[in-house]
């Protein structure tokens, strides 16, 4: 009689096992389906703020740091900067970091940009996956041509040129945290520079991506770019000679003495992004993703951007940059993007990206990212 004990035992154990799974099972169902309301309300709350509410000072130009809103790849510009959530290009540490963990090689990219009023930015970074962290580096570079000294004693020049320039040097981790969620990180430094005088400050960038398999996938991701230090400008051209007293004779009229000037904080920029396939087959994939932006010196807006890749060949893109912004003209951008498979092991893409700013003219970008 003891045998049928032991089986009715074993069985009634496999039964509450199997049960115990199911719970569990629907447990993280619901957990997932908490998440994607979450994001999906969050998403809502965006788009209201930036079609109905907002506020009445947009706050432009109160902040330092401007290289740090420029476009950084060809893709980014032409897909109006739509890019946060999508595949990676070849900025990927500016866009979100989290993205960095699509790179299945070691992976080096070169941006050139002839930026707006005859000035030149630059961005070079590296990606470099391992078996548990990728992890990467990237500098970007703004200058401008040297400019003649002038005052309102030498109208026409001193005989001195000063010249401008920003730096930012960045490093940066990203990590899968399961099959459905990826998390990054950046540490930056920037610097601004004029003639003899600079301004440094340090910064964070975090980014997540969140894939729900809903058709083709959905991809949510965040982005809270340049969280940081305020930068205050100083250097020898805030000193000049002083007379503290002009009604008094005998005393020193060229005492030292220097300008104090103000720190003014970074473009803290909050980003959600989605994006999905609208068509996934060998032969063509067509990628459209919407961002809503929240920036610390301006009114919300959004971005939109559609890629169709073709043969995962050639790549043909367009958007727009700050929908609905208050007070500013649409920012349009096509470009398009080549494979180039140089070998088995070695890989290239060259990417073109064109961006009509209205008023300020026209810009043309340049990439090539090498994978090893």
């Amino acid at each position: 009689m003891i045998y049928p004990k032991i089986l009715s035992t074993l069985i009634k154990g496999v039964k509450m096992n199997h049960l115990f799974r199911q719970n569990y099972l629907y447990r993280e169902e619901l957990i997932e389906r908490g998440k994607i309301i979450l994001y999906f309300l969050i998403f809502c709350l965006f788009v209201f703020n930036v079609t109905i509410a907002g506020s009445d000072i947009s706050k432009s130009g109160t902040t330092s740091g401007v290289i740090l809103e420029i476009p950084a790849s060809p893709r980014g510009l032409a897909m109006g900067s739509a890019v946060i959530a999508n595949s990676p290009d070849a900025a990927v540490f500016y866009w979100n970091p989290a993205l960095a963990t699509q790179f299945n090689k070691l992976t080096i990219c070169m941006v050139s940009t002839p930026w707006l009023v005859g000035t030149h930015y630059n961005y070079f970074s590296t990606v470099i996956p391992t078996s548990f962290l990728t992890v990467g580096a990237y500098i970007s570079t703004w200058s401008m041509p040297d400019m003649k000294v002038r005052n309102e004693y030498y109208p026409l020049g001193t005989g001195d040129k000063f010249s401008a320039g920003d730096i930012v040097i960045g490093v940066a981790v990203a990590r899968d945290l399961t099959d459905h969620f990826t998390i990054g990180g950046t540490i930056k430094y920037i610097q601004e520079r004029i003639w003899h005088s600079s301004a440094y400050g340090f910064a964070l960038d975090f980014g997540s991506i969140f894939l729900i398999d809903i058709g083709n996938g959905l991809r949510i991701g965040t982005t809270l770019m340049n969280y940081g230090t305020e930068m205050k400008l100083a250097g020898r051209d805030l000193y000049h000679y002083h007379d503290p007293n002009e009604n008094m004779d005998g005393n020193n009229e060229s005492i030292i003495s220097g300008y104090v000037t103000d720190g003014w904080g970074l473009p803290l920029i909050f980003k959600i992004g989605i994006s999905t396939d609208l068509v996934n087959s060998s032969h063509l994939k067509w990628v459209v993703e919407i961002d809503a932006r929240h920036p610390s010196n301006n009114y919300e807006s959004l971005d939109f951007g559609t890629e169709i890749i073709i043969n995962k060949f050639i790549a043909l893109r367009c958007g727009a940059e700050r929908l609905f912004l208050k007070d500013e003209n649409i920012s349009f951008g096509v470009g398009f993007g080549l494979k180039l498979p140089l070998s088995s092991y070695l890989t290239s893409n060259f990417d073109y990206g064109f961006r009509d700013y209205n008023q300020l003219g026209y810009l043309h970008s340049f990439g090539l990212e090498i994978g090893f």
